[in-house]
């Protein structure tokens, strides 16, 4: 019986013990990160995002403002606004993949011209890790824009293609909702903002 207890009392100190011990190395690993950071070590800025796992999808609809298309046609009115729907998928390591769609429309006062403009990029984004629900992100874009021209006599088209860089944050106000704001001149405006829709 005594030495039942004996081994009893042993194994539970050995808990205790252990537990202790994970206990500590916990508040240690805490404490060494809140160092790393007072001392400018962020690398934690640059570990996997948990809400950007590979195989996350983001959808993206925006309006663009302060539009980034050299207008040389005098008197034109915007009928439709630049507007965007872009999609973002996570290949892993933070980085996103993904393209956007731009659609924007003008009449030309005065007359029966009306100018269709559109465009289409690939795009990669790199996200840093801030927190739970903000998600900055910064990236490069290929872009083709187009416009066409049609009025009663005449239907012209004229396409190029673009390079562009962007910066931007996405702030979740759900679980997979989120408000985002973008500079750059991505194909369609200086600025864009809208909703995120994660799946």
């Amino acid at each position: 019986m005594k030495k039942t207890m004996l081994i009893l009392m042993v194994v539970w100190v050995a808990m205790l013990t252990t537990v202790g011990m994970k206990a500590q190395i916990a508040s240690i690993e805490k404490a060494t990160v809140s160092l790393r950071m007072m001392n400018g070590d962020f690398s934690n800025l640059f570990a996997e995002l948990p809400k950007f796992d590979k195989g996350t999808g983001v959808w993206s609809v925006a309006i663009a403002l302060r539009s980034d298309v050299d207008k040389h046609t005098p008197n034109l009115k915007t009928t439709v606004p630049a507007v965007t729907l872009s999609y973002e998928r996570s290949v892993g390591n933070n980085i996103g993949l993904g393209s956007r769609l731009g659609y924007n429309y003008w009449q030309v006062l005065d007359s029966k011209c009306q100018v269709h403009y559109y465009g289409l990029s690939v795009r990669g984004a790199y996200h840093l890790n801030i927190s739970d629900r903000l998600d900055p992100y910064l990236g490069v874009a290929l872009s083709v824009r187009g416009a066409t021209m049609v009025d009663e006599h005449l239907t012209e088209t004229r396409v190029r293609p673009s390079a562009n860089s962007f910066i931007g944050v996405r702030y979740y106000i759900g679980k997979n909702l989120a408000l985002f704001g973008e500079v750059g001149a991505d194909m369609m405006g200086w600025f864009h903002f809208g909703f995120n829709f994660k799946i």
